[in-house]
């Protein structure tokens, strides 16, 4: 399969189980573009240290009632397998998972396999495999209030940039996120910037982090 080396976005589809209808299936999200994919088997994503939103997608499962989901790295290095830097929120109907959302947070430059896998109440699996690059920091990072929307509460969410961290119309930090704020040069917070109250919010002159 062709891999994503020079442009940040994803290629996805389903994966296919003896000939079935797609099983297990990467579903749009605001704030990465998605494209159909070439292979069946798996799906390719390119996103950069620094930019926690671009690491966050949705699935759903189709056709498969699936009683438990595990979501795992294969290079622990660049993906460690914690919650604060690999974590998922799941959907139910009933006892069944009908799908969820996957917060990727990586830790360094490199390459991994992202593997979501489906168990029913046989064990029987299905998985899907994502081919996951990581770019070091923009020079520039530009943040809107739909690369914070969809955030994780549970961790820590840093922008980071080599040069500069810059908010683009109104950006709202919200109640219960902790979120940070870097950059080598300097960190602009533009009008319509806010800070809800109950929000943890850093900025500091840093460079990047990775």
């Amino acid at each position: 399969m062709k891999r994503l080396l020079l442009l940040c976005f994803v290629l996805t589809v389903g994966n296919l189980l003896n000939g079935q209808a797609s099983l297990i299936v990467i579903t749009n999200n605001p704030t990465i573009d998605f494209q159909e994919g070439l292979d069946p088997w798996n799906g390719d994503m390119c996103m950069f240290i620094g930019d926690p939103s671009s690491g966050i997608f949705d699935f759903d499962i189709v056709g498969f009632d699936a009683v438990s989901v595990t979501v795992s790295s294969s290079n622990v290095l660049v993906v460690p397998t914690n919650s604060n830097n690999i974590d998922m929120d799941l959907n139910f109907n009933g006892a069944d998972i009908t799908g969820g959302t996957i917060f990727l947070n990586p830790q360094d430059e490199g390459q991994s396999t992202i593997r979501i896998t489906a168990f029913d109440e046989n064990w029987v699996a299905v998985n899907f495999y994502l081919e996951l690059t990581v770019k070091s920091c923009r020079n520039i990072e530009r943040v809107t209030q739909r690369n914070i929307n969809p955030l994780s509460l549970a961790t820590t969410n840093t922008f980071s940039a080599n040069m500069i961290t810059r908010t683009i119309n109104s950006v709202v930090i919200p109640r219960g996120s902790d979120i940070e704020f870097f950059a080598g040069t300097s960190v602009e917070l533009n009008p319509g910037f806010e800070v809800e109250r109950g929000a943890e919010f850093l900025a500091d002159i840093r460079p990047c982090i990775n």
